[in-house]
């Protein structure tokens, strides 16, 4: 999760990762009023809790992409050789299920990024 809020001086935005989950551990770890310095700017505001919004990671979304692409590419010419070898349905539908573990490791990333997002931008800090 990536946080950003807009410069006082000039509106461009300031980007910073602090690896909290909510505002409240934000406020915790950095005070009400985080210092952040503006890199168009260079100029050092504070900034309340409440003026600081999250967004998705781009780079986590990328890695999550890459492990289901390379991680089902990486099975399934793994189990290339037993594809066409099996006749029972069981056998078959198993090796479906273990085809869908690069997508299941996607989709807790996705969601857990999603979900992070939802809850810093949700609440407000008192």
């Amino acid at each position: 999760m990536k946080l950003y809020t807009r410069c006082s001086k000039c509106r461009e935005f300031i980007n910073f990762n602090e690896g909290v989950s909510d505002r409240f551990k934000l406020a915790a770890k950095k005070g009400v009023k985080v210092e952040l310095k503006c890199k168009n700017c260079n100029s050092t505001s504070n900034y309340h809790v409440n003026d600081i919004k999250a967004e998705t990671n781009k780079k986590m979304s990328l890695i999550a992409t890459l492990i289901f692409l390379g991680g089902t590419f990486a099975l399934f010419i793994y189990l290339w050789d037993y594809l066409f070898r099996i006749a029972d349905v069981f056998a078959i539908s198993g090796l479906i299920g273990v085809l869908t573990i690069p997508f299941m490791v996607y989709q807790t990333i996705t969601s857990e990024q999603e979900n992070k997002v939802r809850n810093f931008n949700m609440y407000d800090y008192g």
